[in-house]
């Protein structure tokens, strides 16, 4: 019994199409390898995951207790530095486009949803609802997608990339600017230059100076439960104090005495005349202090502490039977404390102030009798030794404060993941990622490869002769009249 497909055939058929299916074949690969690559260039977004994770962001707080915006990370003014920290310059119009082409969507987990969607029925019951609850329901993402579409902005995908990388670091940078170290308090310091003062008043202003940075150390510190010390700078927060009151007390205090003893001015009678003003401020001070010092000793001189009975035993008969006596304690009073402390910080300010009062009353009599003979380049040079130790104690807080908020107090505050750009793929990348479809195809291409060989295997034998026989027949009939022309 004949096989209905001839398996000499079939083979015989798939041998001629072969080079046709392994070329159709290649083509296709290539083809669809080719189609990702222009849809993947061409897609134009650039992506990122940004996480804020410090105490109150879950309740819409930035890190000082306010109101917290996270649109602030497409402001223009951080697009703007961004841009042209990269060297694309752009004007209002530009950074305005790219804004508009940023999104930022919160990132809501399940367990969030459930949190909220659990007291659902407290908004929907009827009953009255305070503030309270309604704010404790409420939910504030912590983490946020943030998608830069540059398709049509005519930035190529480095360039799309590349801005929005500048746009995280811009912002990562003000972010810790604002609620960490703050530059702007460093500018306050140096925004007086000791330089256009009389040699007395500059050694105030840098004094005044220290004070400032002390205070604002000081107010970091308070937030330190770590004890922390720097390991850029090797500095704690303690040690930097020490320094500026070292200084004060040395550098500063050497300074104002080589002033004083010597007379030394760049003006004499303005000298004169700023020393009686201070000797009035001084004089106001001190009458103000010791009129407070008067309300105090009068205040604790009338109160009475609170007494109670602790105890009470039976001493004896009295006509209604028994006798009641008891011990009696004064109880402990915070307001009368806070007022004996008022008074003796009250008792410690008059003395300072009377021996600021005796040192400027002194100065001004010595320089009425005239300058003495000290060196003016010798003060310009402590001064300005003085004024440079100002400056490094200012780095060394701007740098042991950066490190305090980065690595301690705001750790991991803000940060970026995920970042993923639309820049192009390399060829070995691009084949990976189109694996299946090229699988698909090529199954499919071989499907029609072998359909097409049993097809044509299957085709009679006599038909093909047939075909072959009216092709030589027809070729014969249009060879016939040729012959007969040549003839005549």
């Amino acid at each position: 019994m004949k096989s209905v497909l001839p398996l000499n055939k079939l083979l015989g058929q798939l041998k001629k199409l072969f080079w046709i299916w392994v070329a159709i074949a290649v083509l296709a690969a290539g083809t669809v390898v080719v189609s990702r690559s222009r849809k993947q260039s061409n897609s134009g977004v650039a992506k990122a995951v940004v996480s804020f994770s410090y105490s109150g962001v879950e309740s819409g707080k930035d890190p000082q207790g306010n109101i917290f915006d996270p649109t602030e990370i497409k402001s223009a003014e951080v697009i703007r530095e961004a841009a042209d920290e990269i060297g694309l310059g752009l004007d209002d119009e530009g950074i305005n486009k790219v804004r508009n082409n940023i999104k930022l969507v919160g990132n809501i987990t399940s367990s969030a949803i459930s949190s909220v969607t659990k007291h659902q029925s407290v908004f929907v019951s009827g009953e009255p609802v305070s503030t309270a609850n309604v704010e404790s329901r409420s939910y504030y993402p912590t983490q946020y997608t943030l998608s830069f579409n540059y398709a049509g902005l005519g930035f190529n995908d480095q360039q799309g990339t590349e801005l929005l990388n500048a746009i995280l670091s811009k912002y990562e940078s003000r972010f810790y600017g604002l609620y960490g170290y703050s530059s702007s308090f460093e500018h306050s310091v140096k925004a007086l230059d000791y330089n256009d003062y009389d040699y007395a008043k500059a050694v105030e202003v840098l004094d005044a100076n220290l004070t400032l940075l002390r205070g604002y150390i000081n107010a970091i510190a308070k937030t330190d439960d770590s004890r922390f010390t720097s390991s850029e700078t090797g500095y704690s927060f303690d040690d930097l104090i020490d320094a500026i009151d070292a200084m004060k007390s040395k550098d500063l205090y050497r300074i104002s005495s080589y002033v004083s003893v010597n007379n030394m001015t760049k003006s004499r009678w303005e000298l004169v005349d700023y020393y009686e003003y201070k000797i009035k401020q001084l004089e106001h001070e001190l009458e103000a202090q010791n009129q407070m010092l008067t309300t105090l000793d009068e205040l604790i001189g009338s109160y009475v502490k609170t007494r109670a009975v602790i105890a009470s035993y039976i001493t004896g008969e009295n006509t209604e039977g028994i006798t009641m006596a008891g011990y009696e304690i004064t109880r402990h009073s915070e307001t009368y404390d806070a007022l004996i402390q008022q008074r003796i910080d009250c008792k410690v300010e008059i003395t300072n102030i009377n021996e600021e009062l005796t040192q400027y009353r002194k100065y001004a009599e010595n320089l009425r009798e005239g300058i003495g003979t000290g060196s003016a380049s010798d003060v310009t040079d402590m001064l300005k030794a003085a004024s440079d130790k100002i400056d490094e104690l200012v780095l060394l807080t701007n740098k042991t404060a950066t490190d305090y908020y980065r690595n301690i107090h705001l750790k991991q505050a803000f940060s970026v993941d995920n970042l993923s750009s639309g820049e192009s793929k390399s060829a070995i990348e691009l084949v990976k990622g189109s694996v299946n479809n090229i699988i698909y195809w090529e199954i499919l291409i071989l499907g029609v490869y072998l359909l097409c060989a049993a097809v044509l295997a299957l085709l009679p034998g006599e038909l093909i002769k047939r075909q072959k026989k009216l092709a030589e027949d027809v070729g014969q009939e249009s060879e016939k009249p040729k012959k007969n022309s040549k003839k005549r």
